[in-house]
């Protein structure tokens, strides 16, 4: 890119400022292109990036990239999501990557990779806010201020046990008014509503809709704490593959998008619109054979555009 070096500085911006769009204009340039512009940015900038991009073109375009850069982009996008990119990579490259991740990362996506797709541990964020339930108050108050104070989101604060079981949730009103000295467990709330990491998504999404949580725990059959699982994330989940559903209905491939490149959506759509068009040419070399009966009987050329109408809304 010529004179990349003095641009860097409003490409960051840019980015910076508006990561969505700028994902979505970048699939309206040609790979190459990409692939120069993501080399030219940070690797968290980069990462910040991907998390927008559709996984089908990040699954193309991260094994181009130099060894180290995938890496690093890999390692700072949130676990769900880069799951669902090597889910787009075929299986060998797929199992390239995952092997050169750094090690906590790795067994994180394996982790997700072994629960099926849909379910709510696949979906699942593994950052979450736990502390065991003889950890006292103070304390906690103390934790919780430093995380916030690093920038860290707090949403539900839940209660462990050393098995890192599920025993409760607390309520900020009962930790702020709670003695200092009392533990967690005396001011939990035992009636917490969880996810099994094997149930349904869409199951997930209708139970937090109904409920009106904003994000719920997902627990395996033992009741192991193993993330948590946002409503948002679900059904922007659920509404992708509801839009990919739709596209593949008429004719568009489930990666295609608005901004798409031209050529890209010609090669997903021109071997389908060969096919009908030999098919075309078949009707009307059926047609043609009755061309004499169509002359005498001319009554039945009215009815050739609904024939041909009904034939084409049946394949």
């Amino acid at each position: 890119m010529t004179g990349s070096s003095a641009l860097l500085p409003l490409i960051e911006k840019y980015f910076e400022k508006d990561p969505i769009t700028a994902a979505r204009h970048l699939e309206t340039l040609e790979e190459s292109e990409v692939l120069q512009i993501i080399q030219t940015v940070p690797a968290p900038l980069a990462a910040r990036i991907a998390e927008y991009v559709p996984p089908a073109i990040a699954a193309i375009l991260l094994p181009q990239l130099p060894k180290s850069m995938a890496k690093a982009i890999i390692d700072k996008l949130k676990t769900q999501r880069a799951t669902t990119i090597l889910l787009d990579m075929p299986p060998d490259t797929r199992q390239n990557f995952i092997e050169f991740l750094s090690d906590k990362k790795k067994h994180q996506i394996q982790d997700m990779l072994s629960f099926p797709e849909d379910s709510a541990g696949r979906m699942m964020q593994t950052h979450y806010l736990a502390f065991q339930q003889d950890l006292k108050i103070k304390n906690t108050v103390r934790k919780i201020k430093n995380i916030v104070q690093k920038g860290q989101a707090v949403s539900y604060v839940y209660v462990i046990n050393q098995n890192n079981q599920l025993l409760g949730v607390l309520n900020m009103r009962d930790l702020l008014l709670g003695a200092d000295d009392a533990t967690l467990e005396s001011i939990m709330r035992k009636d917490v509503y969880r996810v099994n990491c094997f149930q349904d998504r869409e199951t997930v999404a209708n139970e937090l809709s109904t409920l009106k949580y904003f994000a719920a725990p997902v627990v395996d059959n033992e009741d192991h704490l193993l993330g948590i699982i946002k409503a948002e994330q679900l059904l922007s989940g659920i509404q992708e593959a509801a839009t990919e559903d739709l596209q593949k209905m008429f004719g568009a491939g489930g990666d295609e998008r608005v901004f798409s490149p031209m050529f890209f959506s010609l090669k997903k759509r021109l071997p389908w619109l060969h096919i009908n068009l030999a098919t075309a040419f078949l009707a009307a070399g059926v047609i043609a054979m009755f061309e004499n009966i169509i002359a005498k009987i001319t009554i039945l050329a009215v009815f050739l555009p609904v024939v041909a109408g009904q034939g084409g809304n049946a394949g």
